[in-house]
């Protein structure tokens, strides 16, 4: 009997679907974002708060070397993959179904200075 025409339509989506998420990779380098708040920088004009806030001048920030999102089998080698000759769909095994994928961070930090050196005024 032949299927609906709905239904290979959603399986040709689902399948390149799929294969799209299968093959997307992410590389990120080099990442530094720096917020500065200057001395009295907080001052809120409708601020109805009878305590004094403190208004020291604050920086904060976030630093990357590299991140990498890259996709894997499913022992976890990661480079040029043809699937579809290393891993052919089994109903018994439910790894082959499944796509994986490797995140690799280098050089993360998070900073707070209380007392910083402000690059903009």
């Amino acid at each position: 009997q032949p299927t609906p025409p709905s239904n290979n339509k959603s399986t040709w989506k689902a399948k390149l679907r799929a294969r799209i998420f299968r093959n997307i990779e992410l590389s990120i380098t080099t990442v530094h974002l720096r917020c500065e708040v200057p001395q009295n920088g907080l001052s809120l004009p409708f601020h109805s708060c009878k305590q004094q806030l403190d208004q020291r001048a604050f920086s904060f920030g976030f630093t990357l070397d590299s991140l990498a999102i890259n996709t894997a089998t499913s022992t976890w080698q990661t480079g040029t993959i043809n699937f579809d000759a290393i891993e052919k769909p089994d109903p018994n095994n439910s790894t082959t179904n499944q796509t994986f994928k490797v995140l690799e961070v280098k050089g993360m930090s998070v900073y707070w200075d209380d007392n910083p050196p402000l690059l903009f005024a």
